[in-house]
């Protein structure tokens, strides 16, 4: 009998060999892409934006400042304008953002562009109007030098400026008796009309340019002022007074050669007996400003010439406190120099210093203080 065989055991699974334990996943948040995000990464730039914003800011408050004072300074306005636009289109092109600076950029640019147009080109338009109405440029000393100036500008310039009575030739024409020729006011658009002469006559034409700043107007006016007077009152002669300003910047601001000249157009024009003892009077020495000095002020003036006269009436006196033909007076003095004088017998002739005197036509060239000189003159044209 054969042992018996053990019982056969299950055959038990195989287990499988430990293995190291790999870490859970974990989430890592990852940020959305930038909408807005340009090709070569990061954000967009804002500074064309932002340069488009603040240029045509400045530009509009340049522009908005000088068109209230009607300034030139708006056309630099209007090139502000202009950059503000420019970088405007180009954020917008770029598509910058915030959207909202190129919008106010190119609203403010243009603008600016537009406001520095117009009051350019107003202001142009009123340079042109003003022109006659101008103070001529000035190249003097204190003996009286004038500017220079091309002849025939302004020959045919119309008057644009409000013009006293009894000057409608540019001057005061003193007659027999040194009365002021008559004549009414120019009107809007016309021009000075030359004086009528009568050589035939026998009287002497004389034409007189001064500036009651001059000193060395006054110096003619002392050594030859009374025998001018003389003829004149007599009906020997005409004698057309042309009172200038050119001397203003010789005043301190004051500009006093034009309130000078102003006040004797005032006389002439409300009071015109009083004329020649006004024009006298301004060119007294003592009366006269010091050299460089600012010179009377307009009651100063009025004073003087009310004492001169003997009396101003209220209108001139209004006249001269409110400088009402400082303009006529400053316009008059451009008119004559870039006029040739009326009647020379050189049609070319120009004023170019004071005092300026022109007998007949022909110049004196002599010295102002020379009384003999001047007599001589008068008599060789007359022919006695």
């Amino acid at each position: 009998m054969s042992d018996p065989q053990p019982p056969i055991q299950p055959e038990q699974p195989q287990q499988p060999q430990a293995t190291p334990q790999s870490p859970a996943p974990q989430w890592v948040p990852v940020p959305p892409p930038n909408p807005y995000a340009q090709a070569g990464g990061g954000r967009p730039g804002k500074g064309l934006g932002i340069a488009s914003m603040a240029v045509g800011l400045v530009a509009l408050l340049t522009a908005m400042t000088a068109a209230a004072y009607f300034a030139p300074a708006a056309l630099i306005g209007g090139f502000l304008g202009l950059i503000a636009l420019v970088l405007g289109i180009i954020a917008l092109v770029k598509k910058q953002r915030p959207i909202g600076t190129w919008i106010t950029g190119l609203a403010a640019g243009a603008l600016a562009m537009l406001l520095g147009l117009v009051i350019g080109a107003l202001g142009v338009g009123a340079m042109a109007l003003q022109a006659f109405s101008a103070s001529p440029g000035v190249a003097e000393d204190s003996q009286g030098q004038g500017p220079e100036s091309s002849p025939g500008e302004a020959e045919t310039q119309p008057s644009l400026i409000e013009w006293p009575a009894n000057m409608a030739t540019g001057g005061i024409i003193f007659g027999e008796f040194l009365e002021p020729v008559a004549s009414a006011p120019l009107e809007p658009g016309e021009a000075p009309a030359a004086s009528e002469v009568d050589r035939g006559s026998g009287v002497l034409d004389i034409r007189l340019y001064v500036d009651y700043r001059c000193p060395y107007c006054g110096i003619f006016e002392q050594t030859n002022g009374p025998m001018l007077s003389e003829l004149v009152h007599g009906g020997a002669a005409t004698l057309e007074l042309v009172p200038l300003t050119f001397l203003d910047k010789l005043s301190e601001g004051s500009y006093y050669s034009s309130r000078a000249s102003a006040a004797v157009a005032c006389v002439v024009d409300g009071q015109p007996e009083s004329a020649w003892a006004a024009h006298s009077t301004l060119l007294a020495p003592e009366v006269q400003p010091a050299e460089g000095g600012p010179g009377h002020t307009n009651e100063g003036l009025f004073a003087i010439l009310d004492g001169s006269t003997g009396g101003l009436n209220s209108s001139v006196e209004d006249c001269i406190r409110t400088e009402r033909f400082v303009p006529f007076s400053q316009a008059l003095t451009s008119w004559v120099f870039s006029t040739p004088v009326p009647h020379a017998e050189d049609p070319e002739l120009q004023v170019t210093a004071t005092p300026f005197v022109v007998v007949n036509g022909i110049p004196y060239a002599g010295n102002p203080d020379d009384a003999e000189a001047f007599t001589e003159f008068l008599s060789e044209i007359a022919g006695y």
